[in-house]
């Protein structure tokens, strides 16, 4: 029985990975040790996936605001009134009091889940001019330490922090 080999390119957002396949009588039949290995590769993707699709989902929301993941590596995350403001100072006191505890409960739930050194606030709203406070975990070892994020880089950077999934769940276990 001759074998023939089949080249299938499997692309993904990240990464192309090319996979052996043989032929035997019309079927293809995969050898376990590369279905075992894209198994892995695929988990991988699904992961990769889970943790930056669907930034634009909100990862937590209520009748007053509304929490938004950046795309970014560090921990990151925007808090949105769901009233149009400009500034802070145009929504009235109880959405003010709700956005800066919510804030705070997200510095907090940060320092306790990544141990940063530092977390960053910032309130600009020049590119997008509506009311939104970013929370940011900050680590000496990141790409732009000790400058802002938006400033400029510093350092190839590769931190090995725990999931953003698993933040996700205590922040919002801790604004319910």
């Amino acid at each position: 029985m001759k074998l023939s080999q089949e080249k299938i390119d499997l692309e993904t957002s990240t990464d192309t990975k090319i996979l052996a396949v043989e032929k035997r009588q019309g079927t293809n039949l995969l050898h376990p040790y590369i279905l075992l290995d894209n198994i892995v590769f695929m988990l991988n993707i699904v992961q990769f996936h889970m943790e930056t699709n669907d930034i634009k989902k909100p990862i937590f929301e209520n009748e007053m605001l509304y929490i938004l993941r950046e795309d970014s590596s560090i921990p990151w995350v925007k808090i949105f009134p769901k009233k149009e403001c400009k500034e802070l100072s145009d929504c009235d006191k109880s959405i003010q009091d709700i956005l800066i505890n919510t804030m705070i409960v997200a510095q907090k739930a940060m320092i306790d889940f990544y141990n940063p050194t530092k977390i960053n606030i910032a309130m600009f709203g020049n590119y997008l001019p509506k009311l939104h406070i970013h929370v940011m975990a900050r680590f000496k070892n990141d790409s732009h330490y000790p400058e802002p994020m938006w400033g400029r880089k510093q350092r190839e950077s590769s931190l090995n922090l725990p999931s953003f999934n698993d933040f996700i769940q205590i922040l919002q276990e801790k604004l319910k």
